[in-house]
């Protein structure tokens, strides 16, 4: 199975990023794995993707400052910064982002599936999803 298709299919939350930002009490306060993804597909080094980011937190939604989608609504640090602006440069070129969510009890379960996603997905298209910023 594809990353993307494992996304798809696993991934029970999913909210229009902006949505997802702005109305942060609508995402569960939990940990997760999610996913910022296009609404259609882009070329990468082998096939095509929907995928822009995978992450991981302790925290995903919910109203505390402490939330991971508070800092890509409000930090000035350069990693949610740089994924807030990548963001809004795909808005607007026309496409629709969303955000997707898998609920995990641990915060080792949810890096053990980042790191699994992440590298299958380099396996797949030899790179990591661009907003990830590997090298």
């Amino acid at each position: 199975m594809t990353v993307e298709r494992e996304i798809t299919t696993t991934f029970a939350g999913t909210l229009v990023w902006d949505h997802a930002i702005t109305k942060r009490n609508l995402v569960p306060a939990n940990i997760a794995i999610y996913a910022v993804c296009t609404e259609g597909e882009f070329p990468r080094l082998i096939g095509s993707t929907n995928v822009l980011y995978i992450g991981s937190t302790t925290l995903l939604g919910g109203l505390s400052v402490g939330a991971r989608l508070y800092s890509y609504r409000y930090s000035p640090q350069s990693q949610p910064k740089d994924i807030r602006e990548r963001v809004a440069a795909v808005q607007a070129g026309g496409n629709k982002v969303t955000l997707k969510w898998l609920l995990v009890s641990s915060e080792n379960e949810a890096r053990a599936i980042e790191s699994r996603l992440l590298s299958e997905y380099r396996k797949q298209h030899l790179e990591y999803p661009p907003f990830n910023g590997k090298g």
